[in-house]
Formats: structure tokens, C-alpha cells, sequence
């Protein structure tokens, strides 16, 4: 879209606690094995339609036994075999083939729903994980999370810096920030709105609080590179989170859109910075509204800008192809309900009554993590 001579505004300074973090992980975006070791996804090359085949007949051979959430499994990993990446999707259908008990299908659905699902929907936490059945796996979140470095937090000059490359617009309408907007003397040609930095993989994948959510983090971590190795390659770890190339401006509205996972950008083939724009049941009418009739968007670094990086295309994709996954099988819907479950019982989780009329069922489907009301 066509972008208005920008303003050339300073960038700010690096605060003392991040430069001091740059110090300490100097090759944090150059390595991308910084963040965790080596871990094996198991991706040797099979045939992938007798795989996948027999991870879906496997799945199909699923009997319900009353267990929690069971009426997404199905759906579920077969939204998982569908959406996933080359090298993800072969992981999964391995896990899922090898099931020899329903115990063990029903635990690869749990690590890949409260594993990856419930992270990439949480704000600020991770979730409790049940671990893959695969004891290869369980040592690789042990290591994993020894080489986890300090939990971090939200960054200013991540903002700032995915702001100047964006040229203080939407990616997505073209609107400006309203302070930007300002600075320029409110020109006529400019459309402002509230603009907002948004992460594409949430920031919750790099800030806990204790060395039980530290694990937790990690076990988050090994299942997201199992998924999507594109998103290791890349380099993407806690320490790089922060990263412009894992950021993107929105309007606000947008940017609900984007973070509930019913907006998304889908990378177009052999077209670095093209994306396909792709709305799904739920997102707003003003977002609607403002998707460009192309149905397309091409991301660039606004004139002083080209020091900064693009927003990643795997990135994109692992949002997108998550995307697809939450609005093929339910997860998603049922994580948000979840999650509002939890917010209406934040101010009566310490009202136990001594009649014992307390409804503790109530209390203990919110089925939320170890940490959550810290």
C-alpha cells in the first residue's frame, strides 16, 4: 500500500536493563540454539500419505472413557495433521500412529492442546503441561529448561522499534498513530487511529515467575520447535522474543483480532513480504471492513528504517497455521471460554463457605495452571 514521506523520528535510547541484556547474550538472534539445545523432532523422511493415513485411522480408533476434553481429540489431531508444517506435521502423526493405548493417544492430544494451544492463547502464563509419553522427550525438556536464561519482560524498545520500521501505521489499514499522527501536525491525507505493537508468537513463551513455570516454559518451548521447526530456525528462543522481526503494528481492533486468532496473515509462495489476509468466524466488522480489497498485504520498512527487520514469515505462518488448527477443531473457543471461566472466578477464589455450598466442581474445571492466581 502506498505510504505517505515519513516523518524521521530518533530512535530511543536502549534502557540500561536491556542493554545490559544485549551484553549478556550478544549472539542471542545470530544462534538460534542460543535459547535451548539441540533437540531431536524426529522427523526422519517417511512416505507422508501412509503416515498421515495411519495416524488418522489411529485417531478414528479413539473409544471416549470420560476423560477431560476428550471431545476435542479427535478433531483436534486431525486439525494437527492438517495445518502443521512439513517436519511438524510428521512429528505429530509419528506420535499419534505410535499410540499403542488410548491412555497414550489421549496423552499426545493433552501435550499438543495444554503444550501449544493454551500458551498461544494466554496473555501472560503458561499453562500446566501433561508431558509427551515419549521418555526421549522428557529429558529434553529437563535439558531444555537448564538452559533457559532469565524470564523476560515487555520491552519498550521493542515497541519503538517495530513502530519506526512500520512507519507509525497498521500493516493492515495504513492508519497512523494518533501521537505520530500529531507530531506531524495532523495532516489532512493521513487517517490516525489507536495503534498498538503486537507479538506474533505471544510473549507469554518468555516470562515465568518461579522454577516449576520455568519447566513449564520450556516443555512450551520443546513442543512449539517439535510443530513448527521453521520457528527454531528462524531463531526464535526467550532471549529473542523481543525481536522487531516478532513484532507487528495493528490498530486495536485489529490487533484483538489478531491476538483471539481470528485474523491472520497466510506468507504467499516465493513472495518474501507478500501475505495473503485471512479472516475467520468471529472477527470484528470494523477489521472486515478495513481489509484491503486486494485480500493481500506486502510488509515493508518504512524509508529510515531498513536497519530494522521484517516481521518473520515463519512467524506468520505458525500464527496462521494455528489459526486454522483452533478454528477447525473448536480448541479455540473452548480455551477462551476457559480462560473467561477463570476471570469470573478470580474474586470468589478465596470464598469458600463453611456450609460446604461452595460449588468446588466449579473451582476445579477452570483446569488452569499451577501459578495462575500469583
Amino acid at each position: 500500500m502506498a505510504r505517505s514521506k515519513r516523518y524521521r523520528t530518533p530512535s530511543p535510547a536502549s534502557s540500561p536493563r536491556r542493554s545490559k541484556r544485549i551484553r549478556r547474550t550478544p549472539q542471542a538472534l545470530s544462534q538460534p540454539s542460543r535459547g535451548l539445545p539441540s533437540l531431536s523432532t524426529d522427523t526422519e523422511t517417511e512416505d507422508w500419505e501412509k503416515l498421515a493415513a495411519a495416524a488418522e485411522a489411529r485417531i478414528t480408533q479413539y473409544q471416549p472413557k470420560d476423560r477431560h476434553r476428550e471431545d476435542l481429540l479427535q478433531d483436534s489431531l486431525k486439525a494437527f495433521i492438517n495445518w502443521l508444517p512439513r517436519g511438524g506435521r510428521e512429528s505429530v502423526a509419528r506420535d499419534i500412529r505410535d499410540a499403542k493405548t488410548d491412555d497414550d493417544l489421549y496423552k499426545v492430544f493433552m501435550n499438543l492442546y495444554k503444550g501449544l494451544a493454551m500458551p498461544m492463547k494466554a496473555l501472560s502464563k503458561p499453562s500446566s503441561m501433561i508431558e509427551s509419553p515419549h521418555s526421549k522427550r522428557v529429558r529434553q525438556v529437563e535439558v531444555g529448561a537448564s538452559h533457559l536464561d532469565e524470564s523476560q519482560t515487555r520491552d519498550d524498545m521493542f515497541k519503538a522499534s517495530c513502530l519506526r520500521r512500520d512507519g507509525y501505521r497498521c500493516i493492515f489499514s495504513g492508519f497512523m498513530q494518533i501521537a505520530h499522527w500529531l507530531q506531524l501536525n495532523e495532516p489532512d491525507a493521513i487517517k490516525a487511529a489507536h495503534v498498538e505493537v503486537a507479538h506474533t508468537i505471544p510473549f507469554s513463551y518468555a516470562s515465568w515467575r518461579t522454577t516449576e513455570s520455568r519447566h513449564e516454559a520450556a516443555s512450551a518451548w520443546r513442543v512449539l520447535y517439535s510443530c513448527f521447526p521453521g520457528v527454531r530456525r528462524a531463531g526464535l528462543s526467550a532471549e529473542t522474543i523481543n525481536c522487531e522481526s516478532n513484532g507487528l503494528t495493528m490498530q486495536r481492533e485489529c490487533h484483538a483480532d489478531f491476538g483471539n486468532f481470528k485474523l491472520a496473515f497466510k506468507p504467499v509462495e516465493n513472495e518474501n513480504n507478500k501475505h495473503e489476509v485471512k479472516t475467520y468466524r468471529g472477527c470484528s466488522a470494523l477489521t472486515r471492513m478495513w481489509s484491503p480489497a486486494s485480500g493481500f498485504i506486502e510488509l515493508k520498512q518504512a524509508d529510515d528504517a531498513k536497519d530494522l527487520k521484517l516481521p518473520d514469515r515463519d512467524y506468520l505462518d505458525c500464527h496462521w497455521r494455528i489459526t486454522e488448527i483452533f478454528n477447525a477443531s473448536g480448541m479455540g473457543e473452548v480455551i477462551d471460554k476457559q480462560f473467561q471461566e477463570w476471570e469470573d472466578l478470580k474474586g470468589t477464589c478465596h470464598e469458600l463457605r463453611e456450609d460446604g455450598t461452595t460449588n468446588v466442581d466449579r473451582f476445579l474445571r477452570a483446569d488452569l495452571w499451577a501459578d495462575v492466581a500469583g
